[in-house]
């Protein structure tokens, strides 16, 4: 499996054409069909909707084969569970064509977490063959239905955190798209030159595309990581949408096995703090994922968390958002989280899911979410490309008001004809009793408004 996602399995025309001769082999070969007669359905209507269409980068121009050094024509990544796993099982089809084409240098599959049935299929078959495919996809969909990973519900401790303290936070990144590379060697940089003295961490708030197999975390994800093994850097990831999607198999046993994430203890929830300042990560992923809520004991641990009368001031982190301005958000987190802080406000709430950055004024007020973060931001840019030059996308009028948008990423580049906008990370800087936020652009350069001018970092406020 290659370090980054293939152009072919980013193209919806392209994936339905192989959905149709996937059909074809079933009608041809029945005997050979595994899966139900209606089982293609689910997946042609996500490569068909309107919605998903509008929202997928369309470029004018195409890169040509293994160029890296700028984003596919289009990516086409969304919260869909079959489409998704699709997307993983097809991409060794993908991959042994662009091989037998001389487009991409043979590489080791590294199965893991197939079941030697399924890598007998591989071998006899073929990666393009639905004697393979059929029972890939079964296996994943039974790795989500029936075989999840077990959840380690251990209400963490908290980790010890500087009072001089860099923590770098990025979302959506494992792509191994050009992106990523670029929103990880800025990464490393900014590590590279913060003081000695500064304890340094990085924090991914989710998502290994297309499903979080383990094939994906050990070839898109930890070669790419941003913190080498040995740093002096923290490293933390919480648990999106897409790595649950193969049963968080993936996530549990390649990630948090790996020593860069051993501070986590195999858990996907965490708290990394001091006596000022404290950051509280969430799993909002493993139960539903695509229904987002809190599992195990999180709600009474973030509870606990918040009760006492002093606190440190605290940045809640999680992968989804609250609240959109730009989708409608029907999820239950906002009221479990609000039902965890008793009434309290918390200082800082930061997500990704969303692949954008944009900052929030405060005092909002939408549906299940009142108010209870001073500071909230998305940060979900890190990996998934966007096209600006296209046609805007209409958010639904049941979303979050544009107005109450403070800040939100309008740096771009162009190729060719096209205007991307740029991937990034935030950082936030915390020194005793005062933190700042800023956002940086995947080239480590600090974010501009609309018209170009540079922006200050954000004080973060310690509330009483």
């Amino acid at each position: 499996m290659p370090d980054h996602l293939l152009d072919p399995v980013l193209d919806p025309d392209t994936l339905l054409a192989k959905l149709d001769d996937l059909e074809r082999q079933r009608a041809d070969r029945p005997a050979d069909a595994q899966l139900p007669d209606d089982a293609y359905t689910q997946i042609r209507q996500a490569l068909t909707n309107e919605t998903f269409r509008a929202e997928s980068p369309r470029a004018v121009t195409v890169r040509a084969p293994g160029d890296q050094s700028r984003p596919p024509a289009s990516v086409y990544l969304h919260p869909h569970i079959a489409l998704s796993q699709f997307q993983s099982v097809i991409a060794y089809c993908f991959e042994a064509q662009a091989i037998e084409a001389g487009e991409l240098a043979p590489t080791d599959r590294g199965l893991r977490h197939w079941i030697d049935e399924l890598k007998d299929r591989l071998r006899r078959f073929g990666p393009c063959d639905i004697r393979w495919i059929e029972p890939a996809l079964l296996n994943l969909a039974t790795d989500l239905s029936q075989n999840k990973y077990p959840f380690a519900d251990k209400r963490p401790s908290t980790v010890p955190l500087g009072d001089h303290a860099r923590v770098v936070i990025v979302g959506d990144w494992a792509t191994g798209l050009p992106q990523a590379r670029n929103v990880a060697r800025s990464i490393t940089a900014t590590l590279d030159a913060t003081p000695a003295e500064v304890d340094c961490h990085v924090v991914h708030l989710g998502d290994t595309y297309y499903s979080g197999t383990e094939e994906e975390f050990e070839h898109v994800y930890l070669p790419l990581w941003p913190v080498p093994a040995g740093s002096r850097a923290g490293s933390w990831s919480l648990i999106g949408n897409h790595d649950m999607y193969s049963g968080g198999h993936g996530y549990f046993k390649l990630l948090l096995g790996d020593a860069r994430f051993a501070a986590q203890d195999g858990c996907s929830y965490f708290c990394l703090g001091n006596d000022r300042w404290r950051f509280v990560g969430l799993d909002d992923s493993y139960t539903d994922p695509d229904q987002p809520s809190l599992a195990g004991s999180q709600i009474e641990w973030l509870s606990g968390l918040v009760a006492a009368e002093q606190r440190p001031s605290t940045i809640l982190l999680t992968h989804h958002q609250p609240f959109s301005a730009w989708e409608v958000v029907t999820s239950d987190l906002a009221k479990l989280v609000g039902q965890a802080l008793g009434g309290k406000r918390i200082e800082a709430w930061i997500w990704g899911h969303e692949h954008r950055a944009a900052v929030y004024e405060p005092g909002l007020d939408y549906r299940d979410y009142h108010d209870y973060a001073q500071y909230t931001a998305i940060a979900g840019h890190g990996g998934v490309p966007n096209l600006v030059s296209g046609p805007a996308v209409v958010p639904p009028a049941q979303a979050v008001d544009q107005a109450y948008l403070r800040w939100q990423n309008s740096d771009c580049y162009t190729v060719a004809s096209d205007a991307w906008s740029y991937g990034g990370y935030a950082v936030v800087d915390i020194d005793l009793d005062a933190a700042t936020i800023q956002f940086f652009t995947e080239t480590g350069q600090p974010r501009t408004d609309a018209s170009g001018a540079p922006v200050a970092p954000d004080q973060l406020t310690r509330l009483e």
